[in-house]
């Protein structure tokens, strides 16, 4: 992989439940395109710091596949203030964060284009 989709989440974020079923209607695609996603799960639903068993057992109620963790993530990575779902691109050879950003991508169209930059790099490295 060479890209990671942070997806940071909450157990009480009405909005990232949606967000969920669409990324993983998109992770099977982008998965084999070198795009890892990754679920960081933050709170639990009384909003206190998620654990292990409560990552994995929210992203199993809400469906998703892709790898799951737990724990604190720093407000200073947040672009502004500080919203659920966060939407991080990272690079994984470099570990630059590419693209930050709150708010729901609540259509698969909404995704794509979030990661259009990075398929669109990557498509021109391989062909240059």
């Amino acid at each position: 992989w060479n890209t990671a989709l942070l997806f940071v989440t909450t157990g009480w974020c009405p909005y990232c439940m949606y967000e969920a079923a669409v990324l993983q209607e998109r992770y099977e695609y982008y998965r084999t395109k070198g795009i890892l996603f990754i679920g960081v799960v933050v709170q639990d639903g009384a909003g206190a710091v998620a654990t292990a068993e409560y990552a994995q057992a929210h992203a199993n109620d809400y469906g998703w596949t892709f790898p799951t963790i737990a724990g604190e993530f720093q407000t200073k990575y947040w672009p502004g203030a500080v919203g659920f779902p966060l939407n991080m691109l990272v690079d994984l050879n470099t570990m630059k964060i590419l693209k930050s950003e709150s708010g729901a991508l609540m259509k698969a169209e909404k995704v794509d284009e979030y990661l259009a930059d990075v398929i669109n790099n990557e498509s021109e490295g391989e062909d240059g």
